[in-house]
C-alpha cells in the first residue's frame, strides 16, 4: 500500500485528489493555486512540500494560543499571589 501512495505522489494530482489528501476543501487549494503556492501540473509530491512549506510558515506567524502555559508567567503569577 504504501508504494501505490508513493508512485502516485510522483505524478501530477489534481486539485480535488489533493484536497481529499490533505484533508481540506477543494476550494482551499484552488486559493492555494491562484496564489501560486501550488503550481498547476506539479507532481503531488511537489504539492505536498509546497502545503507543508505554507503549514510551517503559518504557524510560525502564529502568536501562542491563550489556552497554553508558560512556566515563568504561571510562577511569577503565583509569586505575586503569595505576597
Amino acid at each position: 500500500m504504501k508504494g501505490a501512495v508513493l508512485e502516485a505522489l510522483d505524478a501530477p494530482i489534481s486539485q480535488t485528489e489533493f484536497a481529499q489528501a490533505v484533508g481540506v476543501s477543494d476550494a482551499r487549494i484552488s486559493v492555494l493555486v491562484k496564489e501560486g503556492l501550488l503550481i498547476r501540473g506539479d507532481t503531488g509530491a511537489e504539492w505536498l512540500l509546497a502545503y507543508c512549506e505554507q503549514l510551517r510558515i503559518a504557524a510560525a506567524r502564529r502568536p501562542p494560543s491563550t489556552g497554553d502555559l508558560d512556566p515563568v508567567h504561571e510562577k511569577a503569577g503565583l509569586d505575586r499571589e503569595g505576597r
